[in-house]
């Protein structure tokens, strides 16, 4: 795998210039995000870290709110895996939080991403030994995906297994 996600940087490396002047920045930033995306995979969480905040600095280029706002919540929900994988749980939950509010905002409560976002929240707070919090969160992500029209069987698993590890 890492030869594909080294090939698939290559690749976005040489459309983010072309978004860019094209003033495409929605495809712009989605390239950058998917590139991070690629150097978290192959555990280089700085430079996927860094891509990332280079999202935030620059995302008010996107004219379109809910478009700016959903991708803005997208690089909080990986600076908060960020944070996960450092250990610095209160940061991974506060950018946990920050994702969920724009999620909402734009998509309602009752979508996968505000699922994955709940169980993300759950597990951050087992890891401080916030037992009654963690239950919470994935009870809750559990609760929407249940809901969800498309439910996606794994995600679906997921919670359930998260929840009786807890």
């Amino acid at each position: 795998l890492k030869g594909k996600f080294d090939q698939a940087i290559v690749l976005f490396e040489k459309a983010e210039p072309l978004y860019r002047n094209a003033g495409n920045w929605k495809k712009y930033f989605e390239s950058r995000l998917r590139e991070g995306a690629c150097h978290e995979s192959l555990g280089r969480l700085d430079v996927a870290k860094s891509i990332t905040e280079s999202v935030l600095d620059e995302v008010d280029k996107i004219e379109n709110e809910r478009d700016r706002d959903l991708l803005a919540a997208r690089a909080y929900t990986n600076i908060g895996i960020y944070y996960d994988f450092k250990g610095n749980i209160p940061k991974s939950i506060y950018n946990y939080k920050l994702s969920m509010r724009l999620t909402v905002k734009h998509k309602g409560d009752k979508v996968q991403e505000v699922a994955n976002l709940m169980n993300n929240l759950g597990i951050s707070h087992l890891r401080m030994g916030v037992l009654d919090s963690s239950v919470y969160y994935i009870k809750k992500g559990l609760e929407v995906s249940e809901s969800h029209a498309k439910i996606d069987s794994f995600r679906l698993s997921h919670s359930y297994h998260l929840l009786g590890v807890v």
